[in-house]
């Protein structure tokens, strides 16, 4: 189903957005993390992003659906889709784990690996949907979140970039493209 491709999208999107929401607090962690190694500031700014997207409340998933396009936003509309609904349903089941970090000067990798539902997982989902019976699009829509719902989450191992600049850690230029790629990609 070819609109399917699209809520996928929308939920990556989704994941990344609030993810990256997430990392703009790193600052205010990596700022206090005096007497820290870098290694330790990371793995603290990271935990506390990933631990708002594992625990993300109504709050965290409505700031993130504010910058969803006009299209995504009618083409929920036209299956019946609850777009909130649908971004808990996705991201049930999210975990993750901070792995090895390595720093070098002001530059560092973290591995990580997340829990979540990838685009393959959805889409698995979907196509194991019985359309036979289907006489509206609301139908397909109920459909599709019942798949969303019931998909299974996959590990995904990420390496995430990171910068020091004027001696506060962040998310380097790739980090967003890079959970993108890991999620979409698996």
């Amino acid at each position: 189903m070819k609109n399917f491709k699209k809520f996928t999208a929308f939920a990556t999107r989704g994941l990344v957005a609030i993810v990256a929401a997430a990392t703009i607090a790193f600052g205010a962690v990596a700022l206090t993390g005096c007497g820290q190694s870098d290694e330790e500031v990371i793995k603290a700014a990271l935990t506390e992003a990933l631990d708002e997207v594992k625990n993300a409340d109504d709050e965290t998933i409505e700031a993130m659906l504010e910058s969803t396009d006009e299209s995504t936003i009618n083409t929920f509309e036209e299956y019946g889709l609850d777009m909130k609904e649908y971004m808990k349903a996705y991201l049930s089941g999210f975990d993750y784990t901070v792995g090895d970090i390595t720093v070098d000067g002001d530059t560092a990798t973290a591995e990580v690996v997340l829990t979540c539902k990838t685009t393959s997982t959805m889409n698995t989902a979907a196509q194991n949907i019985d359309y036979s019976s289907v006489e509206s699009l609301d139908q397909v829509g109920a459909l599709l979140m019942n798949a969303v719902e019931n998909a299974g989450t996959t590990e995904v191992p990420v390496t995430l970039e990171l910068v020091k600049t004027d001696g506060t850690w962040g998310p380097s230029d790739t980090f967003d493209s890079a959970i993108s790629a890991a999620i979409s990609e698996n």
